[in-house]
């Protein structure tokens, strides 16, 4: 009733809630200055082939995609994880080990990241720490998840900047708790 699209969007895009959910503007209205003003992701004109849409909020879901890298030498751990994470919606990648991880960062920055500690080629310690010494990747947030129970361990991994700590064995709906 006399709210456009338009101005939905810039509610929308003002909210802290609502401000990273993709946005496809269908319309008869070619403005396409004041989409990309009010940050609207893609814009359909009227009237369209239903494959255009298709394609077009397929292309936005897999971009809104969040990306977790999973850094454990236990291959098997390792391969369940990401089964688990891509059954509810994450794309998930895998390292099996810090150099591997400090790698894949760099060229394809994940949304978070789940660290084991205890790897061969360097310590999750030495990847959180590497990851936090640099601009680009400091702000990624870090989860813990290791054999590694005391006290002690934890207190360190969470001073290094993890935002959680787990410790194995865990189960995959705490862990993927923990990730939402």
């Amino acid at each position: 009733d006399g709210i456009s699209g338009f101005d939905v969007t810039a509610v929308l895009k003002n909210d802290a809630d609502t401000k990273n959910i993709p946005i496809l503007i269908v319309s008869v209205v070619e403005d396409k200055e004041q989409v990309y003003k009010l940050g609207i992701n893609d814009y359909l004109s009227k009237p369209f082939k239903i494959e255009a849409l298709i394609e077009k909020v397929a292309r936005l879901l897999k971009d809104a995609q969040k990306k977790i890298l999973v850094v454990d030498d236990d291959k098997n751990l390792a391969k369940s994880l990401r089964y688990q994470l891509g059954r509810r919606g994450y794309s998930a990648s895998v390292a099996h080990g810090g150099k591997m991880a400090l790698e894949k960062v760099r060229s394809q920055p994940p949304d978070l990241i789940l660290l084991d500690i205890m790897m061969p080629d360097m310590d999750g310690y030495e990847v959180c720490e590497r990851l936090k010494a640099d601009t680009v990747t400091r702000k990624i947030p870090v989860i813990f998840i290791t054999a590694k129970t005391d006290i002690e361990d934890e207190t360190r991994g969470l001073a290094m900047g993890a935002v959680d700590y787990i410790h194995k064995p865990f189960s995959a709906p705490i862990v993927l708790a923990r990730v939402e």
